[in-house]
């Protein structure tokens, strides 16, 4: 939610471009950026403040080959959570290019977090990108069902 979901909002109005809708959506979304306060309940222990965006991911990779994620195991019955603080709009822009290389999280704004069962609410409240679909609004909680799924 934030910053990615925003981008993926603006690039489905220019989807006719195919991947080139998503360069659209970065620029616009950098030049109008802005950054909203959330509280994050992870597994009892509050976070709070303003952020670019915030990202629950139960595998590395999101969005294809961006590697969101670089430490987290699908089977390991945790989430992986990704918080980018307030980055200004040039840090921004050279923190992006690192996602493809899972570096992003070495920069001092952005953190990641391991939970089981997390709680966010947002002002102002903000859609939701479940597997990359704009779907539902903060509040939300998130509950990992460790090996509720089997498949081969």
């Amino acid at each position: 939610m934030g910053f990615v979901t925003d981008v993926a909002k603006t690039a489905q109005k220019f989807k006719y471009l195919n991947d080139f809708s998503y360069i659209i959506g970065v620029f616009y979304r950098t030049a109008k950026l802005y950054f909203h306060y959330m509280e994050l309940e992870i597994d009892g222990k509050m976070i709070s403040g303003e952020n670019c965006f915030v990202e629950f991911c139960n595998s590395r990779f999101t969005g294809g080959n961006m590697l969101m994620a670089p430490d987290a195991e699908i089977d390991d019955g945790y989430m992986d959570i990704i918080i980018a603080g307030k980055l200004s709009r040039t840090s921004l822009l050279a923190t992006l290019p690192k996602i493809f290389k899972g570096t992003h999280i070495k920069h001092p704004l952005v953190r990641s977090f391991k939970a089981r069962k997390a709680t966010i609410k947002t002002w102002p409240e903000k859609t939701l990108l479940p597997d990359g679909e704009l779907f539902g609004t903060t509040p939300t909680t998130i509950n990992v069902h460790h090996k509720m799924i089997r498949y081969l």
